[in-house]
């Protein structure tokens, strides 16, 4: 609250995440069932064509960690939505005795069957409206919306750092795929060199790649960042994927390294900046 009053609201949103942390961490350390009973309750908010579902799995009376899963431009009505999406769920999984639900769905009795079969042994699912279990099903919806707001909120700081990214750099519009190198060695042999993807201010883990230095023996990181973006480079000219920004690790040498090869390539066009290290040392008695 004293965050949001002085308009950091950055800080502030961070505060509310970890309260919800702690608190769904301290909720699913409760009994929430005395008869020890293994039941899953699902929950489900939803924000026009987009939303949140959320299993809270319940193992010996205690309530372990949640499963969630995100969707968007969704055009199915909830009830359908939430009959697809157990289908799915437990064809993976083995479903408890009680499945809880936070309304009902068209042809219970036949997906009950369903899960029967697959499960091995009976399986209720029933959408409470009072009492205890009702409660259970509240909580549920409850965390599928927090889950979808802390998202929104995420998603929504990623674009207003691509957003300010762009502006230091000058791009005409925000950066969607990011290009990163770094250059190593072990004791000045077996160079390499890695690439890390972000695609929308996201890791891309897929995109990731490892070169082994062909043409520069020895520490060389002018050297190196040069093979490396020209092999890039080439590639980006014959399968026409230029990404969006090219990140390299070093300063101004590296750097000048990387605009020579682009140069020599006739890829001027391509954005590319360089990332050093703040300097925070400070002198014995120096104050920030």
């Amino acid at each position: 609250a004293k965050a949001a009053e002085t308009e950091d609201f950055e800080q502030a949103a961070s505060h509310r995440d970890l309260i919800q942390s702690i608190q769904a961490t301290l909720e699913r350390q409760q009994v929430v069932d005395p008869a020890l009973a293994d039941r899953d309750i699902w929950g489900l908010f939803r924000d026009s064509d987009a939303g949140e579902l959320v299993v809270l799995q319940v193992r010996r009376g205690v309530m372990v960690e949640p499963i969630g899963f995100s969707f968007d431009h969704c055009l199915e009505e909830n009830e359908a939505l939430l009959t697809s999406s157990v289908l799915q769920f437990y064809s993976q999984r083995q479903a408890p005795r009680e499945v809880l639900l936070p309304m009902v769905v068209e042809d219970r009795a036949a997906l009950e069957e369903l899960l029967r079969e697959r499960s091995e042994r009976a399986v209720s699912l029933a959408s409470p409206q009072r009492g205890r279990k009702r409660r259970l099903v509240e909580l549920a919806n409850q965390n599928a919306q927090t889950r979808f707001r802390q998202a929104e909120d995420a998603e929504t700081r990623r674009e207003e750092a691509l957003t300010l990214l762009a502006k230091h750099c000058g791009l005409a519009s925000p950066p969607r795929r990011i290009e990163c190198f770094d250059n190593s060695n072990f004791q000045g042999s077996s160079p390499v060199a890695s690439q890390v993807l972000f695609v929308d201010g996201k890791p891309e883990k897929a995109g990731y790649r490892r070169y082994h230095i062909r043409s520069v023996e020895g520490p060389d990181d002018f050297a190196s960042m040069a093979e490396v973006l020209e092999r890039r480079i080439r590639r980006a000219w014959e399968q026409d994927d230029f990404p969006d920004l090219i990140v390299v690790d070093g300063g101004k040498g590296q750097l000048s390294a990387a605009q020579a090869v682009l140069r020599d390539l006739g890829a001027e066009q391509q954005a590319i900046i360089g990332l050093v290290k703040a300097r925070t040392e400070k002198r014995r008695g120096e104050k920030s």
